[in-house]
């Protein structure tokens, strides 16, 4: 699976897949891209898939100092979910959780279903339930 960008706005949801190494530059760096896309509204609900990315190098500081970049950048105050299974990914993104604040609900999921259950909205067409 190559790296995706999808906003949907009938459904009011943004989809973001990560593969490959990622570092939290790569994080940051889309988010600016999603906030200067056209479509893109802080009030939409989104979805990262991160089951095929791996973290490079990446420390639980560097985590605390993403989470505050994207505060201060006001990215979104919708509900987000994240997919991932791996120990690092849901270790790194669960630290993250603990620093965003209300402004930016976050939640960790291992499958889609589970993100599909928090969101309330399909998300067949976009991500595979099994990589």
């Amino acid at each position: 699976m190559d790296d995706s960008f999808h906003i949907d706005i009938e459904r009011r949801l943004i989809v973001k897949k990560f593969s490959g190494v990622v570092r939290f530059e790569t994080i940051e760096a889309w988010f600016v891209e999603a906030l200067s896309h056209e479509a893109f509204s802080d009030r939409y609900s989104g979805v990262v898939d991160m089951r095929s990315a791996t973290f490079e190098y990446e420390t639980p500081e560097e985590a605390i100092k993403l989470a505050k970049r994207m505060m201060e950048l006001e990215f979104t105050q919708g509900l987000w979910v994240v997919v991932a299974t791996s120990p690092q990914a849901t270790a790194l993104t669960m630290l993250y959780k603990s620093q965003a604040d209300e402004r930016h609900p976050i939640e960790v999921v291992s499958s889609v279903e589970a993100a599909e259950k928090i969101l309330g909205i399909p998300l067949k067409d976009y991500l595979e339930e099994s990589l």
